[in-house]
Order: C-alpha cells, then sequence, then structure tokens
C-alpha cells in the first residue's frame, strides 16, 4: 500500500480552534505548509495548540 504525504493543509478558520491530539498523526509538520487565513498568521504564531506545531505557517486569501 502506497502512503501519500500530506504537502500542505488549508485551515479556513480566522480563529485558532483546538483539534485533538490525533488530528495530524502520521503528518509530517516539518514538510507539510499549514495555510491559515490572511491576517491570521500572528494569532495561529501565538496560540498554545498551534504555536510550533508546523515548521511552515503562510497566509493566504
Amino acid at each position: 500500500m502506497l502512503l501519500e504525504i500530506a504537502k500542505e493543509i488549508h485551515n479556513k478558520n480566522r480563529k485558532p480552534q483546538e483539534l485533538g491530539t490525533k488530528v495530524f498523526e502520521g503528518v509530517d509538520t516539518n514538510l507539510c505548509t499549514l495555510y491559515v487565513p490572511k491576517g491570521t498568521l500572528s494569532e495561529y504564531l501565538n496560540d498554545s495548540y498551534w504555536k510550533g506545531l508546523f515548521a511552515n505557517i503562510v497566509e493566504e486569501e
């Protein structure tokens, strides 16, 4: 069985939400980019759940 590795995740929530402990199990968060809504990057970078979870977080329209 061939496993597909997630390269990007798009989170459309303007407010960072807590998703639980196993949501990103199996996702290499050092290689996968998290996309968040424009204007919310600092909120995600400072949120206790998201802080340090992904190596790459990018804002998108």
